[in-house]
């Protein structure tokens, strides 16, 4: 099952609402997404952007060892 895994300040719904309306869109999301998955997802926390990208990256790697094909989480 592939997934989208990103980061963003704004909620998770209004970040997929952008994508779906192509504003600083993922090709992916735009064209294939469907729906969240939340229970994927961490927590929503305060982060810097430092501590987003390892958290994103993390999120990935965790992702693909559960057997997703993840896109994003660089």
């Amino acid at each position: 099952m592939p997934v989208y895994v990103g980061q963003t300040a704004r909620s998770a719904q209004e970040r997929f609402e952008q994508h779906t309306r192509g504003e600083r869109a993922s090709r992916w999301v735009k064209v294939y997404g469907v729906h969240l998955r939340p229970r994927l997802a961490f927590p929503r926390t305060e982060m810097t952007r430092d501590e987003a990208l390892v958290a994103e990256r993390e999120l990935g790697q965790r992702l693909r060892k559960k057997g997703f094909c993840v896109y994003g989480a660089h």
